[in-house]
């Protein structure tokens, strides 16, 4: 069962608006804007897990909504999905440059959307030190097994139809006075939601901050005016791996992964740059090698073509080119055309006399 989550959802198409709360609403909470100033004021007593929003609209556009929200909602860590029609590699940079966690051209197929908005959430979760979950695969007591073995510290929330609480949580223990108010409630629910929550670390006594997470790359390469995304990122802790995958039309064309478990954090993030230009390089390569074929063709052989067979010489062309080179008193040219051509017709006493004139002009 997967979480449902609160999604935000803002476009100035009517219709548009109602695929999307049509599309998400199966599996998540949406709840819909017109514009970025209706989504601003809205959101305001709304906290989303995400936000999907147009890029082009009347007013405030999708990127200035994002500033606008960054700017009034300082708290939030919201992941933005930017949908747009346009799909030059500009617009898509400019989306990534004003904060977007991913950027999809329209049309998407709605399964496709609903998978890139879970993994926004997951990048976002993650990077947060939170996972989400069901009560009906996980329960609480395995909840607080779980808190104890891994000695964690920070907060457990719960959600069902009639519970709506948050847990302290030091160390592995459940506060204790919260605890004994809650535990007996919590433990008997068979379903709902939870979230764990890891409490950040300051890291002020150590006179410097930790060290900050591998940075993704995204690159656009266009074809035939329609874009192609490349994003390379860092994923799994325990194994990690550096992941490339080529996207067309928000669908994976090509992926490819090699294992970092080996490279020392400080070399991480050459690692990763290195292998998406490398992906990079070969998308380019395959682009062209298919543009190559489309318009040409199959690839040309490497072997050289045969030399066409020479076409035979008559007897008269060889008299006649004999006779040029004799007027210019080349009689070495002469006799090499008259010879040749007497080879071809050994009866002929013109030739036999001008081969006989051609080597006593010659020897003389």
């Amino acid at each position: 069962m997967k979480t449902r989550l609160s999604v935000a959802v803002v476009d100035d198409d009517p219709v548009m608006l109602e695929w999307l709360v049509a599309s998400l609403g199966k599996e998540h909470v949406v709840a819909a804007f017109g514009s970025a100033a209706a989504a601003l004021d809205g959101l305001a007593a709304l906290t989303p897990d995400v936000i999907v929003s147009d890029v082009v609209m009347p007013g405030v556009g999708g990127f200035e909504f994002r500033r606008r929200y960054d700017a009034r909602f300082k708290e939030r860590r919201t992941p933005f999905i930017f949908l747009s029609s346009l799909s030059d590699p500009e617009t898509a940079s400019e989306g990534f440059e004003a904060g977007a966690d991913d950027f999809i051209t329209k049309p998407v197929q709605p399964e496709v959307l609903r998978t890139r908005l879970r993994a926004a959430v997951r990048r976002r979760d993650r990077a947060e030190g939170k996972f989400r979950g069901n009560l009906t695969q996980t329960s609480f007591l395995d909840l607080v097994a779980f808190c104890e073995s891994k000695h964690f510290t920070g907060v457990i929330s719960v959600r069902s139809a009639d519970v709506h609480v948050t847990l302290p949580v030091r160390g592995g223990a459940v506060d204790p006075e919260l605890g004994a108010q809650w535990i007996d409630r919590l433990c008997t629910l068979d379903s709902g939601t939870f979230e764990l929550r890891t409490e950040a670390i300051a890291f002020d006594e150590l006179g410097a901050g930790p060290a900050s997470s591998p940075a993704g790359r995204v690159t656009s390469v266009v074809v035939k005016g329609r874009p192609l995304q490349i994003e390379t990122q860092l994923l799994g802790d325990e194994r990690p791996t550096i992941v490339s995958v080529v996207l067309a039309g928000g669908e994976v064309v090509a992926k490819s992964k090699r294992p970092a478990d080996d490279v020392p954090r400080v070399a991480l993030q050459a690692e990763i740059d290195a292998h998406h230009e490398e992906t990079v390089a070969a998308t380019r390569d395959r682009v062209s090698a298919l543009r190559h074929r489309l318009q040409h063709g199959s690839e040309p052989s490497e072997k050289e073509p045969e030399k066409p067979p020479e076409a035979p010489v008559s007897v008269a062309a060889l008299f006649d080119e004999g006779l040029d080179c004799s007027r210019r008193g080349d009689w070495a040219g002469a006799l090499a055309a008259w010879e040749r051509a007497l080879a071809l017709e050994p009866s002929n006493k013109s030739l036999s006399i001008n081969v006989a004139v051609a080597r006593k002009k010659l020897s003389s």
